[in-house]
């Protein structure tokens, strides 16, 4: 599995915005993802507490509103090494970008908007 690592703070939002507008509950089965494939996820966060680039994650794989896969990675303080929690509130800095790029691309989906559409229609300034 390949990261981006760039794209990590989108999938956090696209994440935090599904779980704004859906219920999520936790299931036990994988709903329909390969087990192999959610064992990536791990293996991946790992490599990258493994090289310090973070101090630890929770990930969350969730389909149809039941999640598939939900771990805590790492600590939330290198100074306490208190380990990382699934409940571990993350303070997240500098997010409006990502926030409105998803917000926009979901109106897009809906058909709100076309991407030809003049920039006056929807700011007459």
């Amino acid at each position: 599995m390949n990261i981006n690592l760039i794209k990590l703070p989108i999938l956090l939002i696209i994440f935090s915005l599904t779980c704004i507008t859906n219920e999520i509950t936790l299931g036990s089965e994988n709903r329909g993802f390969d087990k192999k494939k959610l064992g990536k996820v791990d293996k991946k966060v790992q490599q990258l507490i493994d090289e310090k680039f973070i101090a630890g994650a929770v990930t969350l794989v969730a389909r149809d509103g039941k999640i598939a896969h939900f771990e805590a990675h790492g600590v939330s303080d290198i100074n306490t090494g208190k380990k990382m929690k699934k409940d571990t509130i993350f303070r997240i800095y500098s997010m409006t970008k990502p926030i409105v790029s998803v917000a926009v691309m979901q109106l897009y989906e809906r058909g709100e908007f076309h991407l030809n559409d003049p920039i006056d229609k929807f700011i007459p300034e």
